[in-house]
């Protein structure tokens, strides 16, 4: 079986944003096995991995991720899997690797206008490219337009 971590590093992007925990929910890919030299994990560890960090995000328990959960979830779980050196910051060559050809550089001088060459989680909302993305990734997820997605609508769309 392959060991699958959660990852408990709480961003700091203001009061209202700020969650326990990375979100893999509706990103398998994002959900890697721990070195080169382990299997991938299986879709049954994939789902309990999701089931978990679902239940985690929860944070007042009513079974729902609202929008905004959802996309700082997701954006700090992009964000930590970037961040290669694991210093809590990315510089430029991270986010570049992995960043799409056609706007990642725009997308850098979004989050870093003053050219210090490294950012953090809180510069992130600055890529509205992104925000908007994943606001996208969530709409998709909540077809029914409640403003909230559940569990069960997350494990659906990923498998």
């Amino acid at each position: 079986m392959t060991k699958l971590s959660l990852k408990f590093i709480p961003p700091t992007c203001g009061a209202t944003l700020v969650l326990p925990i990375v979100l893999a929910l509706s990103l398998p890919a994002s959900v890697s096995a721990q070195s080169k030299d382990q299997k991938q994990p299986s879709a049954a560890e994939v789902k309990a991995y999701q089931k978990k960090l679902f239940k985690q995000l929860d944070q007042d328990r009513n079974k729902k991720l609202t929008e905004k959960e959802f996309v700082v979830a997701v954006l700090y779980d992009d964000f930590n899997n970037q961040d290669s050196n694991r210093d809590g910051r990315l510089s430029k060559a991270e986010f570049l690797k992995n960043a799409p050809k056609r706007s990642g550089s725009k997308e850098w001088k979004m989050m870093d206008p003053s050219g210090k060459g490294t950012i953090g989680f809180e510069d992130v909302f600055k890529n509205r490219i992104a925000v908007d993305e994943m606001k996208k990734k969530f709409t998709e997820l909540d077809r029914a337009g409640k403003g909230y997605v559940t569990l069960d609508e997350v494990l659906n769309a990923s498998s």
